[in-house]
């Protein structure tokens, strides 16, 4: 997903997920729900200067995620309502 360049606004219950430094620049990466969540999760995304804590706000910013295997995820909670005593289960 490419972002174009606007200023944006969080209510301020997103929950910190990932904060470093890249070059002069701390990123801060939010998100809501607090728990990722496959088609309805929001991020909120903040830039800052390293050298005076400026928000940046002219910035192009690519995001990508990756994510737990959701069949697997799946076949295990499938499994467990069959046989709770499973290890997996566990």
């Amino acid at each position: 997903m490419i972002l174009s360049p606007k200023t944006a606004y969080a209510n301020g219950r997103a929950t910190l997920v990932s904060s470093q430094e890249q070059g002069p620049y701390r990123i801060d990466v939010s998100i809501i729900p607090g728990r990722a969540v496959l088609f309805n999760t929001h991020i909120s995304i903040l830039i800052r200067s390293l050298a005076d804590e400026t928000i940046i706000t002219q910035a192009s910013v690519s995001v990508s995620a990756t994510g737990q295997d959701v069949k697997a995820e799946a076949d295990k909670a499938r499994a467990c309502s069959l046989d709770s005593s499973l290890p997996v289960c566990h």
